[in-house]
């Protein structure tokens, strides 16, 4: 009979550990609870957020053009990036504004004046530019990418 009340106080002991340790664990983890901050920022309820409703919260002003991708004045939903984990729709949202903010004179291409002080896509212009008519578009560099994804190495699993 000891030896069972023993047992279950140590049963116990551990579930109160784990639960604690899950707290505490929980804590500790960064909470970017992203659809609760931007509807504070979007103070309307329309579920977009305008310039005015963005100049209350300095980090989304300071980003506000680079993320209202169609220049509407607005970022929506879509526009907002999406933190869901590496490699996520985030990382595509934000390599998709930088492109955005390259292409300087908004054509939809890259020149090489516009890909200045990017050492890399200078390096491969040539290669990329399969059209070889001076300017590279996204389909080139999509398609340079999948051709050449194998020889960066293969990705460790998370």
């Amino acid at each position: 009979m000891k030896a069972i009340v023993i047992f279950a106080l140590g049963l116990a002991i551990a579930a109160t550990a784990t639960v604690t340790f899950a707290q505490a664990m929980q804590a500790t983890q960064p909470t970017a609870d992203k659809p609760a901050r931007h509807a504070r920022i979007d103070t309307n309820g329309d579920g977009v957020i305008d310039r005015s409703e963005a100049a209350a919260n300095p980090k989304m002003a300071e980003h506000f053009d680079r993320l209202d991708a169609n220049r509407d004045g607005r970022i929506t939903a879509e526009e907002r990036p999406q933190h869901g984990g590496k490699g996520g729709k985030g990382g595509r949202d934000a390599a998709r504004a930088r492109k955005v903010d390259l292409d300087t004179n908004k054509d939809g291409r890259f020149s090489r004046d516009e890909l200045a002080g990017k050492a890399r896509a200078l390096q491969n212009f040539a290669a990329i530019d399969a059209n070889s008519d001076g300017f590279l578009t996204r389909e080139e560099m999509k398609a340079h990418h999948i051709a050449h994804r194998g020889e960066r190495g293969a990705k460790s699993p998370k």
